[in-house]
């Protein structure tokens, strides 16, 4: 396996549509995920990041209760991810009460845990979102 796969078109496209839509960038973890499967298994990756798009892009939800939702879920299993979501979800317009209600409805169905993961993530957006602000 080389050092920086190449990335198949075909699952690249997903890139600035999706992440880097979402987020602003895109993360080093999903950036990461994509190379390898790209060149250990290119048609799954491309299956599970149109999986992706379909869940979390529909005309069913709006962007903004996607990505909240994103954000419970992932606040709900520690995942780091939980930031970006965050992130994305402050993007398409979530409030920081929102994102704030969305932890303590996790925390309730699963823990106190949430609260600290949720914590981390909007912290360290707060932080991004008032750097400038002096």
């Amino acid at each position: 396996m080389t050092d920086s796969p190449k990335i198949p078109d075909e699952i690249a496209r997903y890139i600035d549509p999706y992440y880097v839509e979402s987020f602003g960038e895109m993360p080093p973890l999903p950036a990461q995920r994509m190379a390898i499967g790209a060149e250990i298994a290119p048609e799954f990756t491309q299956v599970a990041e149109e999986f992706r798009a379909l869940a979390l892009y529909s005309d069913v939800l709006d962007k903004k209760t996607s990505q909240l939702l994103a954000f419970c879920l992932l606040v709900s299993r520690a995942s780091a991810g939980s930031y970006w979501h965050a992130k994305a979800a402050r993007k398409y317009g979530a409030s920081w009460q929102e994102l704030h209600k969305v932890m303590e409805i996790a925390a309730l169905m699963t823990g106190v845990g949430a609260m600290n993961e949720g914590g981390q993530a909007l912290i360290r957006l707060w932080k991004e979102e008032h750097a400038d602000k002096g």
